[in-house]
């Protein structure tokens, strides 16, 4: 299906369509992202985003439990 996007599209309308998802539109969020039929290709996406992220150091994870550092929602 990664050769072919436009079987795979053609291939995911009635779930897309049973779901209410409309595959030529992004989620917005990563709920979106597992409530679609294509769920697995945003997964693998998600992950080489953070590891690009991570090899890059422009992001990484911390706790923040104190009054120096504030989170920022992404």
């Amino acid at each position: 299906m990664e050769k072919e996007p436009k079987a795979y599209l053609a291939s995911g309308i009635k779930s897309a369509d049973a779901s209410g998802c409309d595959l030529h539109k992004p989620p917005a969020n990563e709920k979106e992202a597992r409530a679609r039929p294509d769920w697995p290709w945003w997964k693998q996406a998600i992950k080489e985003e953070v590891a690009a992220h991570k090899k890059l150091g422009t992001w990484s994870k911390i706790k923040v439990n104190n009054k120096k550092h504030k989170a920022v929602k992404t």
